[in-house]
């Protein structure tokens, strides 16, 4: 298929240069920590990191409930059955922290999402990119790693009805078995292979919706060509919803590449912490919180996908 390569914006934009950002735990709002450790204003001293705010509820599903005011920063998102998401120093990546996703069975799920105040043309997006982590005392299945979404929206850059996302999974693009305990790169490109979940964006004949047991996989790039007049209103990262057991991992350095809109990286950082745990400190912390009261049993289930 035909790939569209111009970008445009909901309003008209200047071509802008690539930056790198990076993002304190105290830019996240501050909401409650359900079993990440003792808190104390969202600073979790437990299992999963010895600062950082983290969170248990922000609301509901879809980009039209966030403020003008939360728009252009990373906020807790979708964050239900007992799962957290927060950025602390347990596992970091590129620095003292990351953002670090914990969930305690297949009804958990945790995002964090960067909504655009002004949205671009997802047929200007290149590719993109995220380091993740799965860590050993998860059980649920070994196929599935933190995902990275694109956040659609309509042409006037609106949210369509009750989230619409494409969504990049490690497991669908060469990853069979999700290595655990040691940090992984995902970088994807216009041939990588996402999926959508619902029926708010144009499919290709014969890709059908994951959720009605279909084959629902398609390239970025010809899900750009069928869906071009629509718009790229956000990213996010997460995990959960539809995944049996619990899970506990990270996620760091998250890009985008929106060609002549500009490109950008996020690194998850914890303020005023310097020193980083040794390996020898994460499993005497896990140990030692009784980390979520995870089996130590590995599953060997079918992969499923993550809206």
């Amino acid at each position: 298929m035909l790939i569209r390569t111009m970008l445009f914006a909901t309003a008209a934009m200047v071509a802008t240069p690539a930056f790198a950002s990076t993002v304190y735990d105290t830019g996240l709002l501050d909401l409650p920590s359900p079993f990440l450790g003792n808190a104390t204003n969202g600073a979790p001293t437990g299992a999963l990191g010895t600062a950082g705010k983290v969170s248990s509820a922000i609301g509901g599903f879809g980009a039209a409930s966030v403020s003008d005011s939360h728009k252009d920063q990373w906020i807790q998102r979708n964050v239900i059955g007992g799962a957290s998401v927060g950025i602390t120093n347990y596992q970091a990546r590129s620095g003292n922290g990351s953002a670090v996703f914990a969930s305690p069975s297949g009804s958990g799920k945790a995002d964090l999402e960067y909504l655009f105040a002004t949205p671009v043309a997802l047929s200007g997006v290149v590719g993109g990119s995220y380091d993740w982590f799965r860590d050993v005392v998860s059980n649920n299945p070994a196929a599935q790693a933190p995902v990275y979404r694109l956040i659609l929206g309509n042409a006037s850059g609106k949210a369509l009805g009750g989230g619409t996302f494409l969504v990049y999974e490690p497991v669908y693009n060469g990853v069979g078995t999700a290595p655990e305990g040691a940090w992984q790169t995902a970088t994807f490109d216009l041939s990588s292979t996402f999926w959508a979940n619902n029926n708010n964006v144009t499919r290709a004949a014969g890709v059908d919706s994951c959720k009605s047991g279909g084959t629902c996989f398609d390239s970025l790039g010809d899900w750009i060509s069928l869906n071009s007049s629509l718009t790229v209103i956000g990213i996010g990262v997460g995990v959960g919803s539809g995944w049996d057991g619990g899970f506990v991992g990270a996620v760091d350095n998250v890009s985008y590449n929106f060609g002549n809109a500009g490109s950008a990286t996020f690194n998850f950082e914890v303020a005023g912490l310097n020193a980083v745990p040794e390996p020898a400190s994460w499993a005497m912390l896990i140990a030692g919180f009784g980390l979520i009261g995870f089996a130590m049993r590995r599953r060997t289930m079918a992969p499923a996908t993550a809206a």
